[in-house]
């Protein structure tokens, strides 16, 4: 299915996906037991901007019975309040109340809802959000189904729409994001720096605009001076009758997305074009890896990052940046294999053969190299001390303009 998908082949993989589902359902209704002897129900939902997908699992004495499914296509509540809301219109139609039921957040008014389910079921009825266990499972399962009701109704060109409004909302964007071009660089050690540019027109990849950037300079590593270079080489070339995109992504945070903002300011697109920056956390913690919600959104003048949860927006985003860095890293790899690595060294000025095949003797990698002090580097019979230091500055070159400053991400006038 996900090989389908990735070749925009969308039929064959929701057919395979529907394949896939049915015989889920299945094991599930044959398979499922709750732990708890009593009847419980499992409310969960799916939401897409203002469309919702509610779900309900009905457990009877530890088996799974059945299920219900219930589609809102004009929603604008926000979670806290659209699940009461929820409970109260479901549960005042239904006459068959469990002893629990079990939601994926807690209600504002879960006393208030206990009290009155357990008068009409005419005993006690207890409402809560599991934080872990075996119930937390079983709220994913039904969030699961949940999701699964929702992309059978909703159509891909909807799914779409839903997907471009809600960017435009949270991400607070001038017009709908049809079309989003995004970049990425990749190099090593500040040499072979190339810059990617990929295009997405409504969803799909519009491989036609695709362009890479052979980075000119500087010729050590400076994410900002190359992210600079790429974007002002791409934006200041556009036509006044040229189609502009509607969302520039920078894959990085707060840092490159000041340098996104700062071209735009030069070439006159920024009261014209959005832009933003998406980040992976790397901070090492367990739980973050865990939920896998780490992606952060960056928006201008605005100081902390934004969250987008498990949504379908985050994931179309995801795919965007991971595209781009793709693109990247093969158009790295390509030029790599014609230069070699050792065309890195070839760089340096006053470094022969000789010298080159000393220092890949002496330290066996271009890394241990690059981490070598002057001092280190000068006790090599073949490197006098001016060609020790010569090297260590290659490496460790002293700061220079590119255009812009910066300090701690901030560009500084």
């Amino acid at each position: 299915m996900t090989a389908y998908a990735e070749e925009l082949n969308f039929e064959e993989a929701a057919r395979i996906r529907d394949q896939i589902a049915a015989v889920e359902q299945t094991l599930e209704k044959q398979k499922t037991v709750s732990q708890a002897p009593n009847d419980q129900d499992v409310v969960a939902f799916h939401r897409q901007g203002t469309a919702w997908e509610f779900q309900v699992l009905f457990f009877r004495r530890g088996l799974l019975v059945g299920n219900k499914s219930f589609h809102f296509s004009r929603l604008n509540l926000p979670e806290e309040e659209a699940l009461p809301a929820f409970l109260r219109q479901y549960y005042a139609e239904e006459p068959s109340i469990p002893h629990e039921v079990l939601l994926p957040l807690p209600a504002e008014d879960e006393p208030l809802l206990e009290e009155w389910l357990s008068e009409k079921r005419g005993g006690k009825v207890e409402v809560h959000a599991p934080q872990r266990g075996d119930k937390k499972s079983l709220v994913e399962m039904a969030r699961k189904n949940a999701e699964h009701a929702f992309l059978k109704k909703v159509s891909e060109t909807e799914t779409l729409a839903l997907i471009l409004q809600e960017l435009k909302e949270k991400l607070r964007l001038r017009t709908l994001p049809r079309r989003a071009e995004c970049f990425d660089i990749s190099n090593l050690f500040g040499t072979l720096a190339v810059g990617s540019m990929v295009s997405f027109l409504d969803g799909r990849p519009d491989r036609s605009q695709y362009r890479h950037f052979k980075v000119q300079a500087p010729s050590f590593p400076d994410d900002y001076a190359m992210m600079y270079e790429v974007l002002k080489r791409r934006y200041s070339k556009l036509e006044g009758d040229q189609e502009k995109p509607d969302l520039l992504i920078v894959d990085g945070g707060k840092g490159q997305l000041n340098v996104a903002l700062a071209v735009l300011a030069e070439v006159g697109l920024q009261d014209t074009l959005s832009a933003i920056g998406l980040a992976k956390d790397k901070g090492p913690s367990p739980k973050k890896i865990a939920e896998k919600t780490a992606d952060k959104i960056y928006l201008p003048n605005v100081k902390d990052p934004i969250l987008l949860g498990h949504s379908a927006s985050l994931r179309y985003l995801q795919r965007i940046r991971d595209e781009a860095h793709r693109f990247a890293v093969t158009y790295h790899k390509k030029l790599r294999g014609k230069h070699g690595l050792r065309t890195i060294l070839d760089e340096i000025p006053g470094i022969g053969g000789v010298k080159k095949k000393a220092l890949l003797r002496e330290f066996g990698s271009l890394p241990k190299i690059q981490e070598a002090s002057a001092d280190r580097l000068s006790q090599i019979a073949s490197l006098t001390q001016r060609d020790a230091q010569t090297v260590f500055e290659f490496f460790h070159p002293p700061a220079k303009e590119c255009g812009i400053r910066m300090r701690n991400g901030i560009i500084e006038d």
